[in-house]
């Protein structure tokens, strides 16, 4: 029950779905162990059929409440393969017009769907994934937009593009959601797999940016406390 609500929590709040062949050993163990527990209830209640019937309605009903959608993917997917199968050429470009017309009227829940299915087909283009975040940004949900915008800067190659994502990354970090230590490590992260770029410089000055606030406060905290030692005591004590 625990790994159905799991799944459930995955697909439908982070709109997010398992990999076919763990799709495929869900199905299995759920199947395997619908066979089992039939079988050790038939054998336990023997000629009680009402109420064989009755657990075995509840067990069934669980079971889809649980699992159903993977039961509906698997199946859509066969359905699409045996239309078109996998092994024809698939288009080197991704097709985004149907999102943006979704996004167009402002049906953003589809056209976020839409984003998934076209990461799915092109796992390795970050497009999708950017797109997808920007799409989190226009509804307002901030963090599921930042976890996009670092999953696409995990697939961009080039230091001038990654360069973009990172800054617009820094600027959720730091501006939106206030996490200044996420925004750092996005920098730290850059320069890593960037070294030697070009664009480090700018980075590098923006990291430094970042840490200048925080030295200047301890400073003035630092300086706050001296003076305050410095002065005489109260005429009250």
């Amino acid at each position: 029950m625990g790994w159905g609500i799991y799944i459930l929590r995955l697909q439908f709040t982070f709109r997010e779905e398992l990999e076919a062949q763990f799709k495929w050993f869900t199905v299995a163990g759920v199947l395997i162990f619908l066979v089992t527990e039939l079988f050790i209830l038939r054998l336990w209640m023997g000629t009680s059929s009402g109420y064989y019937a009755f657990t075995t309605l509840a067990l069934m009903l669980t079971t889809a409440a649980l699992y159903g959608h993977l039961f509906v993917s698997i199946a859509s997917q066969m359905a699409v393969d045996i239309i078109h199968p996998p092994d024809e050429h698939e288009p080197d470009v991704p097709d985004f017009s149907p999102a943006e017309a979704l996004e167009q009227v402002g049906d953003y829940d589809g056209a976020l769907k839409e984003y998934l299915v076209i990461g799915r087909i092109f796992p390795k283009d970050p497009d999708p994934v950017l797109r997808l975040a920007e799409t989190y940004m226009h509804i307002d949900e901030k963090e599921k937009a930042a976890k996009y915008f670092e999953r696409g800067l995990d697939l961009i190659a080039e230091p001038i593009r990654a360069q973009r994502v990172t800054n617009r990354l820094f600027g959720i970090y730091t501006r939106e959601l206030e996490q200044p230590d996420k925004a750092k490590a996005i920098l730290e992260n850059f320069l890593q797999r960037y070294t030697g770029s070009e664009e480090c410089a700018a980075i590098e000055r923006r990291l430094k940016q970042l840490e200048e606030p925080k030295e200047e406060s301890e400073v003035f905290q630092s300086t706050t406390g001296m003076l305050e030692s410095m002065e005489p005591p109260s005429v009250d004590l």
